[in-house]
């Protein structure tokens, strides 16, 4: 028998089987398992969720800008875990604050503390409702130059009868919803715009007649609203008559300023 070879060209390997990988052993799933649940929980924890905090303050839920009112939409309760010189400034109680005034613009997320903001005015204890907004130039050397909105003022004017001059009271513990400076001001002189919130148009009517006939000096009394001011100085006799013109509202004689 003759046998034939074909010596043409290189011989081509055989095809090549590769073996199987086998599935993942049970052991090997568990494990696999345990570390995505606990991915998720660290995810969870850097999120920041808020399950086991006991005290809930109250942080800021819209943007409000400094100098406007705050009402129940503007705020919430959140629970939060702070330490404990934050938590000691935070507010915890959101009851009282519907009408008071932001001291400085607040932004979504913002927590809130008693200097943010300052209560509603009230009339006789009670939180006013609508207020009524006057605008009036002061100089500058009369008004604080550390006024911001938001600040309570109260504006005493001073003139003469011809015989002696007298300050009187127009507004006590008025609120400033903007103080605008004129920009050549320079040196303590010059003037600007003060705007406040007063409780009544009595008393807007009273505070636009005073000063346009006396000169006007703004006190800042953030500080001190508790304090009460004098109806007029020197004191007035029995017999005068005064322009109505606290913040409240009432003749000088009986007058409840504004809280």
């Amino acid at each position: 028998m003759t046998t034939v070879t074909d010596n043409e060209g290189p011989s081509l390997p055989g095809p090549v089987i590769a073996p199987r990988r086998g599935l993942p052993s049970g052991r090997a799933a568990a494990g696999a398992l345990l570390v995505a649940v606990a991915a998720v929980g660290a995810f969870v924890l850097a999120a920041g969720s808020d399950e086991g905090y006991r005290t809930s303050y109250v942080v800021a839920i819209t943007s409000v800008e400094a100098g406007a009112p705050v009402d129940g939409d503007d705020f919430a309760l959140r629970p939060l875990g702070l330490s404990a010189d934050v938590a000691a400034r935070a507010l915890t109680d959101a009851s009282g604050l519907e009408g008071a005034t932001a001291v400085r613009d607040l932004a979504p997320g913002d927590l809130l503390s008693a200097t943010d903001l300052i209560g509603a005015p009230t009339v006789d204890g009670r939180p006013a409702g609508a207020v009524h907004e006057i605008a009036f130039p002061v100089p500058v050397e009369r008004i604080s130059a550390r006024t911001v909105n938001g600040d309570r003022v109260t504006v005493l004017t001073t003139a003469s009868d011809g015989r002696a001059d007298s300050t009187e009271v127009a507004v006590e513990d008025g609120v400033v919803l903007s103080w605008v400076a004129d920009a050549d001001a320079i040196g303590g002189s010059g003037a600007g715009v003060l705007t406040l919130a007063v409780n009544d148009a009595e008393t807007a009517i009273g505070l636009a007649h005073m000063v346009r006939t006396g000169e006007v000096t703004v006190v800042r009394t953030t500080r001190a609203t508790a304090d009460r001011y004098p109806d007029s100085f020197p004191a007035a006799a029995p017999n005068d008559v005064f322009v109505p013109g606290p913040a409240g509202g009432q003749a000088p004689a009986g007058r409840d300023a504004a809280g």
